[in-house]
């Protein structure tokens, strides 16, 4: 699952810094953590899995929609991960989004991101059993016998 596709990690770390949203995608599981910094006094952070969308325009309006009362965000970043879920920890962006979480002063939304990638570690689990046991899956070659 991990393959052989770079991943601009310095790159990947920069745009943490500056983004309110930042949305990291995985396209095997079709799935995407959409982290949204900011805050009121209400709400802290936002750290979600959701489905992933076609457009960054579909995935503000579904920000739109779980968070009304907050003005369109300033800066989205959308990063693919085309990577397993584990090298997030491993190169180190796991680290730099749970400090940049950190800075807001919202226990809370630390936590999400911890119950966050637990949660995508198991979704990853569950996609690798459906691989090999062919359910949702069709081999293109069959064994000769």
């Amino acid at each position: 699952m991990n393959g052989d596709f770079p991943v601009d990690v310095d790159g990947v770390l920069d745009s943490l810094r500056g983004a309110q949203v930042v949305t990291i995608f995985f396209p095997i599981l079709r799935r995407s953590l959409v982290i949204d910094t900011r805050a009121t006094v209400e709400d802290g952070p936002l750290v979600r899995v959701l489905p992933m969308v076609s457009s960054p325009e579909e995935r503000l309006r579904s920000l739109k929609r779980l968070r009304p009362h907050l003005p369109r965000p300033d800066s989205v970043t959308i990063i693919p991960w085309p990577k397993q879920v584990r090298s997030l920890v491993s190169l180190g962006v796991w680290d730099a989004l749970a400090a940049r979480l950190a800075t807001t002063g919202h226990v809370r939304s630390v936590k999400a991101l911890h119950r966050a990638i637990g949660n995508l570690r198991r979704m990853e689990e569950e996609e690798l059993r459906r691989v090999i046991s062919g359910d949702t899956y069709q081999t293109i070659w069959r064994r000769s016998r």
